[in-house]
């Protein structure tokens, strides 16, 4: 579409595996893709690399950051060869300014990327009602399959989840002037949108058609008369006064206040409080308040000070109890931080059999907004929510082999869960942890692990200052791998320690 604009600019290649920028990066090019394929990649406070999504021929990297006058968000790998037109930022954003179609291809990708939240995305150029579009399919944790089509030209977005029999649907419209809305249901669950012109609730029905939420009649009845989700428009979830529902006049402090005494789901929050018992249009906001029927809504019991940059953090349960988790595993936390959720997943330390709390141990980072608001800004009786453990790195019950747990820096948490759930448990598996950190300062759990060793036999710890002794080196390992020719290795660190 845009290379008649661009002949003349460098074309560069990136062999496989080659990191093309790094999140944090500063911005300085933007480079469209002509043939192969990338991988977007972001990686949390807690050091955990999750998989955005896989961009190819068409599609533009590096952009938003030239845009937004702020460093990269996440890192791009090639994953085969790739040929990329690179442009330099000022000439990019001369382009933008002056390019009309340009600027439109801009919007779309930036309408795109803040819809689906979780997950996992591929996107590529195609056609639509025979206009030029940008086709989003999204692959969601639960196994579901949604593909969009957003047209450039137009301002038309269609989405589908796929594998849904639509035969016996309900198609619901909304028309206002030139904007119209279409929400097609089935099961009480959204399985086809179509939207012409502007809907600041876009996203959330996106993301009630992927996470498979429910849409009930109550909301049904509402897009019908207003062409939105709810009646009235959303305050910030971070007021108390706000009013979440009108006919009875309960606020978002007292719903809070309740959820803390236990009553964590929609029914014994309605009954205790009268909410969405006259005509159930704040039920949604319940939902919202309460989350998923598989997370937890928790507050923050005892905050740990391991260090000026690191702190622990227990979660205790509003009701329900917690399941166990096993050594290793991590949980999803998520928050309202200015107005939006926000999720990071983080390592349990608690012992993977203690269900009164989940403990979690967070480094602040400078641009880091969950971790910076949990350490400073969080209100002290504020309510998060937090998924079921999981994950596979883990200790499997049945493998009675040595562990070796090679970590460095905040990667050394899911060591102490294995430490942790040993003597918790009081299984006598060897486990053996080489914890490396810059400066003893950030050897942050290495006196509970010193100690832990020194009361049971079958825990053994080794400390490495890698600005005195420098990185862990193929000695070093050779070395561990000659005194545990049995065990089995776990590693977690940082980008560079794991290379």
């Amino acid at each position: 579409m845009l290379w008649t604009v661009m002949t003349g600019l460098k074309l560069r290649t990136f062999l496989l595996v080659k990191v093309v920028f790094r999140q944090g990066d500063a911005a300085d090019f933007c480079y469209f893709i002509r043939t192969g394929n990338v991988s977007v990649i972001r990686t949390d406070d807690d050091g955990e690399e999750t998989l955005l999504a896989q961009l190819g021929a068409g599609q533009c990297i590096g952009e938003l950051a030239l845009i937004r006058n702020a460093p990269r968000t996440a890192t791009i790998v090639a994953d085969d060869a790739v040929e990329a037109i690179a442009i330099r930022g000022a000439r990019f954003l001369e382009l933008y300014e002056c390019l009309p179609n340009l600027k439109s291809y801009m919007a779309a990708l930036q309408k795109i990327y803040p819809l689906a939240g979780k997950g996992f995305r591929t996107q590529s150029m195609g056609r639509f009602l025979d206009h030029e579009c940008l086709t989003t399919t999204y692959h969601g944790d639960q196994g579901v399959t949604a593909v969009s089509q957003l047209v450039i030209a137009v301002d038309l977005f269609h989405m589908q989840v796929l594998g849904i029999d639509t035969s016996e649907a309900e198609t619901l419209r909304f028309v206002d002037g030139e904007n119209s809305r279409e929400i097609v249901v089935v099961n009480d669950q959204i399985a086809e949108i179509t939207v012409t012109g502007e809907w600041s609730e876009l996203g959330d029905a996106y993301r009630m058609a992927v996470n498979r939420q429910l849409f009930p009649q109550t909301m049904a009845t509402i897009f019908r008369l207003k062409g939105g989700l709810s009646l009235e428009s959303r305050g910030t979830l971070d007021d108390d006064a706000e009013m979440i529902c009108g006919c009875a006049q309960v606020t978002r402090g007292q719903l809070c206040r309740a959820i803390l005494d236990g009553h964590d789901t929609e029914d014994t929050l309605a009954e205790v409080t009268g909410a969405s018992r006259v005509c159930g249009a704040c039920r949604p906001r319940l939902s919202e308040l309460i989350g998923r029927p598989d997370w937890t809504p928790v507050i923050v019991a005892e905050e740990i000070q391991h260090s000026d940059r690191v702190r622990g953090f227990r979660l205790q349960p509003c009701g329900k109890p917690l399941g166990a988790a096993k050594p290793g595993q991590h949980i999803v936390v998520e928050a309202r931080i200015d107005g939006k959720w926000l999720q990071r997943s983080y390592t349990l330390t608690s012992s993977a059999d203690e269900t009164q709390y989940y403990e979690i141990t967070i480094r602040r980072e400078d641009r880091g907004q969950f971790s910076r608001w949990m350490f400073h800004n969080r209100p002290d009786d504020v309510l998060l929510r937090v998924s079921s453990p999981q994950g596979d790195y883990f200790l499997k019950e049945d493998d009675l082999r040595p562990v070796v747990s090679l970590v460095a820096g905040i990667g050394v948490t899911p060591a102490v869960s294995f430490c942790r759930s040993a003597v918790s448990t009081g299984s006598g598996r060897p486990i053996h942890v080489h914890y490396s950190a810059t400066t003893p300062g950030d050897l942050v759990f290495a006196a509970e692990l010193q100690q832990l060793s020194q009361h049971h036999s079958n825990i053994t710890l080794q400390t490495r200052i890698t600005s005195d002794q420098g990185r862990l080196d193929k000695a070093t390992i050779g070395s561990l791998a000659s005194e545990h020719a049995d065990a089995v290795s776990y590693l977690c660190g940082p980008e560079g320690y794991l290379q």
